[in-house]
């Protein structure tokens, strides 16, 4: 899964086109540039942090911070994604879910992401989605994930309600 330039991420599902974000645009070549993963990230993600707490200090409406914060996430996600499981898990997706799944991330939320592997089920060998769960808290990212198969999401779902919700 490679990195998504900030302007060709899918705004559809009713959803008003944002304006750029300077820093959101300038992020995908930030994070290839990394020579020290964590430090990289870790760094890209306050900067991020940093600018949209100034667009909160000059007032901007609170709708397109939590949106451009969820998108800040996508980039950093679909990076670590390609750089710790990527074509190693070509048969897995990684699928976000709750809020940040609706488009909508809050200063201080989780980030809640379903893996969701084939029919097959684990099986052992998906080590890069280890890696890249390790990733995510080493940059400082609170993340409430799930590891499914589709099966697994549709028996889940019919018994819990709150979990057809997320979904």
């Amino acid at each position: 899964m490679a990195a998504t330039p900030a302007d060709e991420l899918d705004t559809t599902a009713g959803r008003v086109t944002l304006p750029p974000w300077a820093f959101l645009e300038t992020l995908p070549t930030v994070l290839q540039a990394s020579t020290d993963l964590v430090a990289g990230f870790r760094e890209a993600l306050a900067a991020g942090n940093e600018s949209l707490q100034q667009r909160l200090e000059d007032d901007e409406p609170i709708e397109a911070l939590v949106r451009d914060r969820a998108r800040m996430v996508d980039v950093v996600l679909r990076r670590a994604w390609a750089q710790h499981a990527g074509p190693r898990e070509k048969d897995v997706a990684l699928i976000a879910v709750g809020g940040y799944g609706r488009g909508e991330l809050h200063p201080c939320s989780d980030i809640d992401v379903l893996i969701l592997l084939p029919k097959s089920g684990l099986g052992g060998g998906h080590e890069g989605i280890e890696r890249f769960l390790t990733f995510l808290w080493d940059i400082g990212l609170e993340v409430g994930h799930s590891v499914r198969t589709i099966d697994d999401c549709q028996r889940e779902s019919a018994a819990d309600v709150s979990v057809a919700t997320t979904l």
